[in-house]
């Protein structure tokens, strides 16, 4: 019974977090504080990614410290293919960095709003971040095969792939018809696989 409680406790506050991550990531809260002259536009989103971060490391603590039994003993094929999975998501994070600058992404460094990336890992899928996450958070599940780990991976990748379609949105609305079609010729987070393309 402890470790059921202990488990909805902490599925409760990754449902939290992405609530507080959503609230602060939209233009309502950011608008409201400038607007009562609180915070500098400028300055919102670094303070976001701050908070943003510190939270979700301190999730990590916390969830690190609920002792949740596998489900299923441990096998070396769970653990080589979490591992893959875990790094395969690291690569496709690292790639899509390398295609935009970090002081860009925080807001500490102006970007080209206009500009709407389509090169490099972002020809093969839209939205690499998104995809990596998902591969991180599956890995991790894999790894431990405990109720709390794959219950936090099914409310995660849940979280990610509405956080995807909210963004799409912002995105059609900016880009408007380069967006569609880049939307049509590239999927969103799975890359085609050769062999079962049309030709």
């Amino acid at each position: 019974m402890k470790n059921i409680n202990a488990e909805i406790f902490i599925w409760s506050l990754w449902i939290l977090y992405y609530i507080i991550h959503t609230l602060l990531s939209g233009n309502k809260v950011r608008n409201a504080l400038a607007n009562n002259k609180l915070i500098q536009p400028s300055a919102y989103r670094l303070i976001y990614s701050i908070i943003a971060i510190i939270g979700f490391l301190a999730l990590i603590l916390v969830t690190a410290l609920v002792d949740s039994p596998r489900m299923l003993p441990e096998h070396v094929v769970f653990r080589y293919v979490s591992l893959a999975l875990s790094t395969w998501g690291i690569l496709i994070i690292r790639r899509s960095f390398s295609h935009i600058s970090f002081k860009s992404f925080i807001d500490f460094k102006p970007a080209d709003s206009n500009k709407l990336i389509t090169s490099g890992i972002y020809a093969h899928i839209r939205h690499p971040m998104y995809a990596g996450g998902i591969l991180l958070f599956l890995g991790l599940a894999l790894y431990t095969f405990t109720p709390l780990h794959i219950g936090i991976a099914i409310i995660s990748i849940l979280y990610i792939i509405w956080g995807i379609k909210r963004e799409e949105k912002i995105l059609l609305n900016e880009h408007k018809k380069r967006y569609e079609q880049y939307r049509v010729n590239v999927p969103m987070l799975i890359p085609p696989i050769p062999w079962f393309q049309k030709k």
